[in-house]
């Protein structure tokens, strides 16, 4: 099965690639007492629900295991919402 990476998992990848194994393993992170972090994810949870009452038309993937080729299929459409959609 193939690993997806959160948009998450791409920041922290980004500044550190043994940052991304260790969370990929389940290592606990310094970050995860974080208010500040928290916050933000809690913002980011806002916007959100803000695309999905401004796009009831879009979409998400069908299940985790289908999602790439899922993605590939809608964006072959011409007008598409996709939601959480992962690209490689």
């Amino acid at each position: 099965m193939t690993q997806l990476l959160t948009k998450s998992d791409f920041k922290v990848a980004r500044s550190c690639p043994v940052k991304l194994w260790y969370r990929k393993q389940g290592y606990p992170s310094s970050n995860d007492r974080n208010r500040f972090l928290s916050l933000l994810a809690d913002a980011g949870m806002m916007v959100q629900a803000l695309a999905h009452l401004n796009y009831p038309e879009g979409i998400f993937p069908p299940s985790r295991d289908l999602a790439l080729d899922w993605t590939r299929i809608e964006l072959e459409k011409e007008n598409t919402v996709l939601f959480e959609a992962p690209l490689e």
